[in-house]
């Protein structure tokens, strides 16, 4: 799973020192996925879990010095 985080002017933000973790609910089952700064700089980790039609994602992103945000994804 890659996680790319941009700011308000749609710049890609640094994420080095952001923490962030996948909630994946998928076949009944709920997976968390600690996502880790890649070099490259987006967000990346990965888990068991299969992305099937009805599969949400929320995403918990903490940039430092910030409060924690989330995104929700839902596969259709």
């Amino acid at each position: 799973m890659e996680v790319y985080v941009n700011g308000l002017d749609m710049a890609p933000e640094s994420v080095a020192d952001a923490k962030a973790i996948a909630a994946v609910m998928a076949d009944g089952r709920k997976s968390d996925i600690t996502l880790t700064a890649d070099p490259a700089n987006f967000l990346k980790g990965s888990g068991t879990f299969t992305a099937a039609k009805g599969t949400i994602i929320v995403v918990t992103l903490t940039m430092p010095g910030q409060k924690p945000e989330q995104a929700r994804i839902k596969v259709d």
